[in-house]
């Protein structure tokens, strides 16, 4: 469990407090630092140095000499030079094999010159024994810890003082020392040596063990004497069930967890066995579950699958920080997870035909025709809405940019997108195409079935061909929309083609000829004088004015029978009749009366004729619609009338009764 800040700093103050009341120096950083141990002799050391040729340079770690000022100080401050109690104290601790492992060497020492007020390094010294730079104190202000002399400086040694009188500081001054209020002041040593290579052992850097030598936790191990040593195993994050320490392959045993080492001991030790306790998984575990439980069709989750990725189903406790971090990746991934997008793209595609639709631009109906296509003015419901406002309102609706558009919904509101997409989608079906234009054809069609019989020879044969294109489609009922326009038009050329082949009857000029012919035979002298008969010369009038008239009947304006040929008739019967006018007043020679007989006769079949025509002309009238629809035969028409001469003359010029069906053969027996 973390301790918060202010917990720190008390613990701090509590620690800064009983380092000074105690006397002993405080340094986070020194006395945090780690550092290499060995066990040598009766002491522990640091080792503050490992030299080229292997030798280690050791400092104890406690002090070794301890005295107060004002009774008798382990350096003769006058001298400046070691008591002999220290050397010999500290140097006869060791045994013969001990001593055999130091370095012979020059060993300095240092101390304070108070005269100087500095650090000084001593003469040489016979023992291997050094003051080191760490046994002075450094200086610790203008206080007094006895409150007695607040003015002047004062150095501190790093002895361990057991009382808080022994820990009260003096003042060193040049060449000797003095007490304050009779107040003493501690100072002590820590000798520094080199232990020759060879002398000693590396214990195996094993990741989850640490080593102690009567519980001071060692690096190394020296070979000059038996050692006594306990593998201490992390058992917060390892787990030692089947540890095993051996040296050189050769197992050890240990009693009561200490493990012995003989005096002279080679080789490499080993610890085997050691395994890592799993990290704690209950926090990950859950929120795995949490990560389950998530809807992946709703939320987009890349960042919680990039987090599920990490695998630490392997990790130890050791690595549980790497645990919790995957922990708090999944939750923090959950904790933000966003909406997928709303699937939009049936609702784009119809916004996108509703806007095309409204565009209404030209299409290409036939190669000629280009022109739009849907009728937006049509009704869209019951309240008279067309479709081009309702479609309008619609995509304002739906597509309003002064707030979220439809195509920027998540899958929250896929129920409102689906909404837009059906209302959009609807009005796009409903929207009607314009009609095809069948006024030409309709216009063509009534032309020919318009046609008469008595102006056009295939009027009906026209006609039935007319009614065969009808039979394929009724484009004036059929009501389709202007994508059909090119099938309308082929019809229509159709019915055109039809209409192009009429063959209007001709007017005939023949009769007229020939009365004309006649006409111009007459000479007045060869008539009548006006001796013999009064007002001949009226009647003469008369027939030279109607046989003008004839000749100058105009034959480009009298084309058709139906039109034109009553106007041709009538110019005859009357030059006829002024030629008949001119007849009786003559006074005729046997000879004579054998031409003008005959010619009178002719005259009169004339007459006839055309009041047959006439005739003829009035009955086709009235019965033209029956034969047009085909329930008459036209040579009936002329039976109905009954005259038998007019019945010779159609069959003359061509109309013959319609020929009898065959009767059915009898089956063969």
């Amino acid at each position: 469990m973390q301790k918060s800040k202010s917990f720190k700093r008390l613990l701090a103050v509590v620690i800064a407090v009983a380092m000074v009341l105690t006397a002993i120096p405080f340094s986070a950083t020194a006395e945090t630092a780690t550092k290499d141990t060995i066990v040598f002799g009766s002491y522990v050391w640091d080792v503050i140095k490992t030299e080229d040729d292997g030798d280690l340079v050791l400092i104890t770690k406690d002090v070794l000499a301890k005295a107060k000022f004002n009774n008798k100080a382990p350096m003769n401050f006058a001298t400046s030079t070691l008591y002999t109690t220290l050397n010999t104290d500290f140097y006869g601790a060791f045994t013969d094999a001990e001593k055999a492992a130091i370095t012979p060497t020059t060993i300095t020492y240092d101390y304070w010159d108070a005269t100087a007020n500095k650090k000084v390094t001593g003469a040489a010294l016979s023992a291997n024994v050094v003051v080191p730079d760490v046994a002075m104190a450094p200086s610790l202000g203008n206080a007094n810890l006895a409150g007695t002399d607040t003015a002047t400086p004062y150095f501190l040694a790093s002895a361990r003082a057991n009382t808080k009188t022994d820990a009260v500081v003096s003042i060193i001054k040049n060449g000797n020392v003095s007490n304050a209020s009779g107040t003493v002041a501690t100072t002590g040593y820590r000798p520094v040596i080199t232990l020759k290579a060879g002398s000693f052992a590396k214990f195996p850097a094993v990741d989850g063990v640490s080593f102690t030598v009567n519980d001071n936790a060692v690096t190394y191990y020296a070979t000059t004497s038996a050692v006594t040593f306990k593998a201490v195993v992390d058992t917060d994050n390892y787990s030692a069930d089947n540890m095993a320490v051996t040296l050189d392959g050769n197992a050890l045993v240990a009693t009561d967890g200490t493990y012995t080492l003989a005096a002279g001991s080679k080789g490499t030790l080993a610890v085997t066995g050691l395994s890592a306790q799993p990290a704690d998984f209950t926090a990950y575990n859950e929120a795995l579950a949490q990560a389950g439980e998530v809807d992946k069709a709703l939320y987009e989750t890349a960042d919680l699958d990039a987090a599920l990725a990490v695998d630490v189903s392997a990790c130890t406790k050791l690595e549980q920080a790497e645990v919790d971090e995957a922990t708090a990746a999944i939750l923090d991934a959950i904790a933000n997870l966003k909406y997928k997008p709303a699937d939009t793209a049936a609702y784009l595609e119809a916004v996108a035909e509703t806007r095309r639709i409204l565009a209404n631009e030209p299409v290409e109906i036939t190669p000629t025709l280009s022109k739009p296509i849907y009728n937006l003015n049509a009704q869209a419901n019951e309240i008279g809405d067309n479709f081009n406002n309702l479609m309008r309102q619609s995509l304002n609706t739906y597509e309003d940019r002064t707030k979220t558009p439809v195509s920027g919904y998540t899958i929250d509101k896929q129920a409102e997108v689906d909404e837009a997409t059906a209302v959009l989608e609807d009005l796009n079906a409903r929207v009607p195409l314009m009609r095809t234009d069948t006024s030409a054809w309709s216009a063509t069609l009534n032309s020919i079935k318009n046609l008469s019989p008595v102006r056009y020879a295939n009027a009906a044969k026209l006609i039935a061909e007319a009614n065969a294109v009808v039979a394929e489609n009724d484009y004036a009922a059929l009501n389709l929309d202007i994508m059909h326009q090119a099938e309308v038009d082929a019809s229509t050329d159709k019915l055109k083609a039809i209409f192009a082949k009429a063959e209007i009857i001709p007017a005939d000029f023949t009769s007229l000829d020939a009365v004309l012919e006649i006409a111009n035979t007459y000479v007045k002298e060869d008539y009548y004088t006006e001796e013999e008969m009064a007002g001949a010369q009226e009647a003469w009038d008369k027939f030279v004015a109607q046989r003008d008239a004839a000749i100058a009947l105009s034959r480009e304006s009298n084309t058709t029978f139906a039109d034109h040929q009553g106007n041709i008739n009538d110019a005859a019967v009357a030059l006829v009749r002024t030629m008949e006018a001119l007849a009786p007043f003559e006074r005729l020679t046997e000879m004579e009366e054998d031409f003008i007989n005959p010619t009178k006769d002719f005259f009169t079949e004339i007459m006839n004729f055309f009041g047959m025509i006439n005739g003829l002309l009035v009955a086709l009238a009235g019965l033209l619609p029956l034969v047009i629809i085909g329930e008459l035969v036209l040579y009936d028409v002329f039976v109905m009338i009954g005259d038998e001469d007019l019945l010779a003359f159609v069959e003359k010029i061509g109309i013959k009764p319609a020929p009898e069906e065959p009767a059915p053969e009898e089956p063969a027996e």
